[in-house]
């Protein structure tokens, strides 16, 4: 009887118990991990900042707005991998992960759509992830 007990609520309330612990120490790791912020009031008129002690120039080459496709440009010396995800502050917009490809050794570029909110706010974070180093450049659109 115990055991029957133990299968029917007990494994899967440590089931249950076990992904609500995961979830809380994922959102506090994602709220306690530092990334840094590029200042970068217009990404159309290019962005430009170091990471390892190389230049890193960004570039959105068409105004970014929700639902439109647009190309992000990545030019840096050296990198084996470029990948970027947008949100916004607050708010989960969903799996958005984009993978950037090489033109160039030297120049990396993706077609992207910015996701859209529901309350009409147009203020996105692109989280570039360049060899596992991130960066959050704010803008708006």
């Amino acid at each position: 009887m115990k055991s029957n007990w133990l299968l029917k609520y007990g494994f899967p309330l440590l089931i249950i118990g076990i992904a609500v612990v995961g979830g809380i120490y994922q959102g506090w790791q994602h709220q306690h991990q530092h990334t840094p912020q590029i200042a970068c009031p217009d990404p159309l008129k290019n962005c430009l900042f170091q990471l390892n002690r190389q230049a890193v120039h960004v570039e959105f080459l068409a105004p970014p707005s929700g639902l439109h496709p647009f190309i992000l440009r990545v030019q840096l010396a050296h990198a084996q991998k470029i990948n970027a995800h947008f949100t916004m502050r607050d708010m989960e917009m969903g799996y958005n992960q984009y993978r950037l490809l090489p033109l160039s050794p030297q120049l990396w570029q993706a077609k992207v759509v910015l996701p859209v909110c529901v309350t009409g706010r147009h203020d996105w974070i692109l989280t570039l992830e360049i060899d596992d180093q991130k960066v959050e450049i704010p803008f708006t659109g």
